[in-house]
């Protein structure tokens, strides 16, 4: 019985604690939680710059290669003839320049400033 009374108070005890708001925990929460947002709005900057800069220069390129364009249309509106030919063993592959990559951009400026 008193073993219980002795965890029961020590219980309160550690509750009343924790859920207590002292000025220096409600610092702590608000400098945590202003990190995370930071972190998130990062995040999500470097994503759209990637999605920009990356996906859509990929995707653009596949499009081309699966969806050419007419041959007799682009001669009509240039002018002139023109014939692009890929060799039989050639498989398409699509590139990018590795600079134009945000999520190693932060590689770069470290190459240059060693350099």
């Amino acid at each position: 019985q008193r073993h219980q009374q002795l965890r029961e108070q020590r219980f309160e005890r550690l509750q009343e604690e924790i859920l207590g708001q002292s000025e220096l925990r409600c610092m702590a929460s608000e400098t945590l939680r202003a990190k995370a947002q930071d972190d998130y709005r990062r995040r999500s900057q470097m994503y759209e710059q990637w999605n920009e800069k990356v996906y859509n220069n990929i995707q653009k390129q596949i499009t081309r290669a699966l969806n050419p364009n007419s041959r007799e249309k682009g001669q009509m509106m240039g002018g002139s003839k023109s014939v692009g030919f890929q060799l039989p063993d050639e498989n398409f592959k699509p590139r990018i320049h590795p600079a134009d990559d945000p999520t190693k951009s932060s590689l770069y400026a470290s190459a240059d400033e060693k350099a």
